[in-house]
């Protein structure tokens, strides 16, 4: 459990739900005190504190338990069972293992008979591509393109994506290998481990599903589920001036909230294929029917990558077709529960992060189906900032 709170409001976390349960004053000081202590002393302790008459400190406090029990928040304590002793005459299963072994000799010996491709700048790791196929690193290289990044690619780590007698396999450093059927189901499985590699959990880091964006030096992150808008309107911003980070991964410092560039290829969905046309890429005969479903254009196509900086402001965008745009204020709550649904793990440091977060910027929720008005508020709300 973790308690977060603004000047005027209290969250209270569980992270084993990734339930927020709103608590008022007298209920969140009552929850920082429950350490052990007799209720006595506990009622003794508010009611100094507030110069209050203890009857109505008892009050408060059978409300605010029965309140945390009816939510799951309070139980009494049980002992957990005894772990029972490993038998000794059991033999560990080697299957797993040894197909894990296998298929890591058979990635290996293609490392060392192809070449590879990269290096490229994964959030804090730099990456190399491995794969047998030609079209196929053609077409990842110019995905990728990017994200290149400067030097020989030492220490970097490797994505296979290699194709075998019945069909492809993929896999970062080996772990966990995927088999796919086709070369564009291996594009899209090579894509998602780099949205892996870059969002995967850091003690440092909060890794958000949001898009990010530089207008005049002010950075704003772009939170939303998939198909909320988030790809477009980043496209649509750096179309019109704005400096791209990123369209679906933000990465930001949790002590100082700045984000870093992950300027990855924006991933267009068709929806928005009309919206753009002059951005469809050119790509081999291998992948022209992946361009029907997906089409991942470079960002220097669009326009110009920002450097990155402190979060400046939140825009959430919720796309609703037909819908004239609005920009609505989120008070301390609904910023909480909307940032925190927005983090790719919810743990209690993202918690602690986007309360940070909610309690030092200001965060809005754009809605409405119209582009050129979400671009046109969203320029004017960082112009005031």
């Amino acid at each position: 459990m973790r308690l977060g709170r603004s000047e005027h409001e209290a969250l209270l976390f569980d992270v084993s739900s990734r339930v927020l349960l709103e608590l008022n004053h007298s209920a969140a000081e009552i929850w920082l005190r429950l350490d052990g202590r007799p209720v006595a002393d506990l009622v003794a302790e508010l009611a100094s504190t507030y110069r209050v008459d203890a009857t109505v400190v008892e009050a408060d406090f059978e409300t605010a338990i029965t309140h945390f029990a009816a939510n799951g928040l309070l139980a009494p304590f049980t002992a957990a069972p005894a772990t029972p002793a490993p038998d000794s005459r059991a033999e560990p299963d080697p299957g797993p293992e040894r197909r894990w072994a296998e298929r890591w000799s058979e990635l290996q010996t293609v490392a060392s008979t192809t070449s590879t491709s990269g290096p490229y700048r994964v959030g804090p790791e730099t990456m190399q591509v491995v794969t047998n196929d030609d079209a196929l690193r053609t077409e990842l290289d110019r995905v990728l393109r990017p994200l290149r990044a400067p030097g020989p690619g030492a220490g970097a780590r490797r994505l296979f994506a290699v194709e075998r007698r019945h069909g492809w396999v993929v896999s970062v450093d080996g772990a966990e290998p995927t088999r796919v059927a086709t070369r564009i189901d291996a594009l899209t499985h090579a894509l998602w481990h780099v949205n892996q590699l870059a969002t995967a959990p850091r003690a440092d880091r909060l890794s958000m599903h949001a898009a990010a964006v530089e207008i005049d030096g002010r950075v704003l992150v772009l939170p939303g589920v998939s198909n909320a808008g988030k790809s477009t309107l980043v496209t649509g911003l750096v179309a019109a001036g704005a400096r791209y980070l990123t369209d679906e991964a933000a990465l930001l410092d949790r002590n100082d909230l700045v984000v870093d560039p992950f300027p990855k290829a924006i991933a267009l969905d068709p929806g928005s294929f009309s919206l753009f046309p002059e951005l469809k890429p050119s790509v081999g005969p291998a992948f022209v029917a992946h361009l029907r479903r997906k089409w991942h254009v470079d960002p220097a196509a669009v326009g110009s990558v920002g450097t990155g900086g402190p979060v400046a402001a939140v825009v959430a965008p919720c796309y609703e077709r037909g819908a004239p745009t609005q920009l609505q204020s989120l008070s301390f709550g609904p910023a909480v529960e909307l940032l925190l649904g927005a983090t790719f793990t919810g743990t209690l440091a993202d918690f602690d992060t986007v309360v940070a977060m909610a309690n030092r910027v200001p965060v809005r929720k754009l809605s409405g189906g119209d582009l050129h008005a979400a671009v046109a508020a969203v320029f004017e709300l960082a112009a005031g900032l």
